[in-house]
């Protein structure tokens, strides 16, 4: 009887508390972004660079299964050699496959001071295969912060007299 009678003196309680504690809910914003991400593989103005290279092959724009590269690449607004560069392209790729068309990406898009996201980035993180592929972003800071969604990274051209590679990024997202 004991029981019966503070668990009834209790039960408004526990009610009042779960009804005043409820979780918040964040509306999530959908956001599309485009740019142009620009490789340059020749020096000295290299921005993506063979890092460790599994082959006697001396061509650093051509990949080999187990080949990891390191870069730095300009994000554009345009894909114009010469356009205003919004941010950077910074990261690890890694040739993984024996056919040398699919690659782990492991990529931050960081943007430069001064534009609507500065100081902000994009967490990029999995598999591609040329010429398109859908990559998960796996997060951001700043005005990306808890971002999650996608990147669709095509290869738009490579000019290998100049070897140098411009791929148009099209971005997905949902934020907070």
């Amino acid at each position: 009887m004991a029981f019966s009678t503070s668990f009834l003196l209790a039960a408004p309680i526990i009610l009042a508390a779960v009804l005043v504690v409820k979780p918040s809910v964040i509306a999530e914003k959908e956001m599309n972004l485009r740019f142009f991400m620009h490789e340059y593989f020749k020096p000295p103005h290299a921005t993506t660079i063979k890092v460790v290279s599994t082959t006697k092959n001396n061509r650093p724009e051509i990949g080999s299964f187990g080949d990891i590269y390191v870069l730095d690449n300009p994000l554009t607004s345009r894909g114009v050699v010469g356009s205003e560069i919004l941010g950077r392209a910074q990261g690890i790729v890694a040739v993984t496959s024996i056919t040398n068309d699919s690659y782990y990406v492991s990529l931050n898009v960081a943007f430069g001071k001064g534009g609507p996201w500065s100081g902000s980035s994009i967490t990029v993180l999995g598999w591609y295969q040329e010429p398109i592929g859908e990559i998960p972003v796996v997060g951001g800071t700043g005005s990306f912060r808890d971002a999650k969604g996608y990147v669709v990274l095509q290869l738009v051209s490579f000019n290998l007299t100049s070897v140098v590679g411009l791929y148009e990024m099209d971005f997905s997202l949902l934020r907070n």
